[in-house]
């Protein structure tokens, strides 16, 4: 049996599938990171081992079967998880981005994401393929809401509020 330890993050898709992420162990074996997921409300999880992960950061869900994980390897660099079945499933997605630090990330719509790391706002509108930093405010960002095509938002711990009107282009200080 899994003896989870703790639960870092949780997201509900809907009113019965969810996505938790955690830690903990499996006796004998040394501790280990897992994704939980729930088809019935949280009556029931299965539980996932993840490999190579070091940390687990934010999760967001776009129309129920895109997902996206934020998760930090053993050498702390930031890498994201996709899934495309409702959390079933997650895979490595391969980007041009070499990050370190977890905060947030928000999916707009199928093709249009963003994240922050803490320190910059990234945008992708390829599928996650291609990065590009659009807001480098250094105010220890670490939340991003969009609003729809064009409005969003970050903060971050130091008091740094940043709307945007054009989808990251620009970005006003608040």
């Amino acid at each position: 049996d899994y003896i989870i330890q703790n639960l870092s993050n949780l997201y509900f898709i809907n009113q019965n599938i969810g996505i938790a992420t955690a830690t903990g162990y499996n006796p004998p074996f040394p501790p280990s990171y897992y994704i939980c997921r729930t088809t019935n409300g949280g009556s029931q999880w299965n539980i996932n081992n993840i490999n190579g992960v070091g940390n687990f950061g934010e999760i967001e869900f776009f129309e129920e079967d895109l997902g996206l994980m934020m998760i930090q390897n053993p050498s702390s660099q930031t890498e994201i998880l996709k899934s495309t079945d409702k959390g079933l499933t997650w895979s490595l997605l391969t980007t041009n981005l070499t990050l370190s630090g977890l905060s947030g990330i928000e999916i707009l719509n199928d093709s249009t994401y963003m994240l922050i790391n803490g320190v910059n706002t990234y945008l992708s509108i390829d599928y996650g393929s291609t990065w590009e930093v659009v807001n480098s405010a250094n105010n220890n960002l670490s939340y991003v809401k969009l609003w729809d095509s064009s409005r969003g938002i970050v903060c971050g711990n130091n008091g740094g509020i940043y709307r945007t009107r054009d989808v990251g282009l620009t970005w006003e200080k608040k």
